[in-house]
């Protein structure tokens, strides 16, 4: 497990930002991603967000992001 933080996360963490705000951030980022680029993969999200395709991954098994 890699428990080094890195520059963004000291930086909201400075700010007062907890770790849901930035979860919700992340998400927000997603979903507007999704919105301007229909027909996406996770992966082609993760390498445009520069975030972990794990993460996306997550959002859709909990249901977070789905077709309307």
């Amino acid at each position: 497990m890699n428990l080094k933080k890195s520059d963004k996360d000291i930086e909201r963490q400075l700010r007062g930002e907890d770790e849901r705000t930035q979860n919700l951030e992340l998400f927000q980022k997603v979903r507007e991603f999704i919105r301007a680029h229909p027909g996406s993969t996770a992966e082609d999200i993760a390498v445009a967000l520069g975030v972990e395709e794990r993460v996306i991954l997550k959002f859709l098994k909990e249901g977070r992001l789905v077709k309307r």
